[in-house]
């Protein structure tokens, strides 16, 4: 899989909060987006899943040399960030019987092998909802790691996790990434995406207002 980043930019009325970006993303290969609150991280990481339209350029995905549609590019990505919504009504065995209707488990990978990675016994068949807040992200980095994809985009992933759950993402980092591509979301912390192949700054690719 290759995703290539065509003259991106992105605006809300006049000003730019991104521009001129251009790069090629490879599968297999680590990436990160990194910058301050508010520098558009989480916007270009959006984009980039099909989540925003660019204001200008385009994206060009392809699948084994073949480009495919922009609008078929869920089916090759997993994302993961503290601002998805997880079904809060459901435990963890009734959000993962529906996920995978949508999705296939990763190779190898099975729901009781799922919960197991998870490593939070407490949840028992309490709803979502009472998660605490490391627990839920812990649940959503587990869907985009264990889920089937080419590609896994993940957006500040140590947020809200103290460091027992800082230790569990980095051995799924290092375990769920072979032959992916990876393109996280940091405020520079090393800690969520190093090593890795880029580094994209995105104070690099700032305008002036119109």
């Amino acid at each position: 899989m290759e995703i290539v980043l065509n003259s991106l930019g992105k605006r809300y009325n006049k000003q730019w909060i991104f521009r001129n970006l251009s790069i090629e993303l490879k599968q297999g290969s680590r990436y990160a987006i990194l910058g301050a609150n508010g520098s558009g991280k989480s916007t270009l990481l959006q984009t980039i899943a099909g989540y925003r339209l660019p204001s200008e350029g385009n994206i060009a995905i392809r699948i084994s040399g073949k480009t495919i549609p922009s609008v078929q590019i869920y089916d090759h990505i997993t994302i993961a960030s503290p601002y998805l919504e997880l079904i809060e009504d459901f435990t963890i065995d009734e959000l993962l019987k529906f996920h995978f209707r949508l999705k296939q488990l990763a190779p190898g990978m099975t729901t009781m092998a799922f919960k197991e990675k998870l490593q939070m016994k407490q949840i028992n068949n309490k709803p979502i909802r009472q998660y605490s807040s490391g627990m839920k992200q812990r649940l959503r980095l587990a869907l985009a790691f264990f889920t089937a994809s080419e590609a896994v985009l993940l957006d500040e992933p140590c947020s809200n996790l103290d460091a027992s759950g800082i230790e569990w993402y980095r051995n799924l980092l290092n375990s769920y990434s072979e032959n992916r591509m990876l393109i996280i979301c940091s405020n520079h912390h090393q800690n969520e995406y190093s090593p890795c192949d880029l580094t994209i700054e995105m104070g690099s690719y700032k305008q002036a207002k119109l």
